[in-house]
This record gives C-alpha cells, structure tokens and sequence, in this order.
C-alpha cells in the first residue's frame, strides 16, 4: 500500500507486542506493496522486525497463504 490507512497505531502495536514477544518500541509505516500493509518495527539496541500485514480479501489471502509461518 502506498498510503498508510487510519490504523489504531498504538493498538497495533500492541498487538505485535503480545503475538510475537517482540519488544517493539514503535511501529514505523513503509510505502511499498501492492496487497498487503508494510511495517518497521523498531525495538530496543537497534533490533529491526518486518511486519507484514494482510487483508482478508482473495489476494490478502493468497499472499498470506506463500509465508512459511
């Protein structure tokens, strides 16, 4: 997605807090792809995460569907 949609930011954070024990300090958008939304999560020290985040229309799924989770 090219514009970050009207996310609850401090809801998503915590969020990817309690799913992946991730200490995120902050959720930083990134402007590129087509189906999914795009995250940077900053931690502690430096430590960088990739946060992908799918929708649940066909090409949502689809693209979940491809990660080895």
């Amino acid at each position: 997605m090219k514009h970050e949609p009207a996310i609850d930011g401090a809801s998503l954070l915590g969020r990817v807090r309690e799913a992946y024990a991730a200490p995120a300090e902050r959720l930083e958008f990134v402007p590129k792809g087509e189906v999914s939304l795009c995250y940077v999560g900053h931690c502690g020290g430096g430590t960088r995460y990739f946060l992908k985040l799918c929708d649940n229309s066909r090409l949502g799924r689809l693209s979940a569907s491809r990660f080895d989770i």
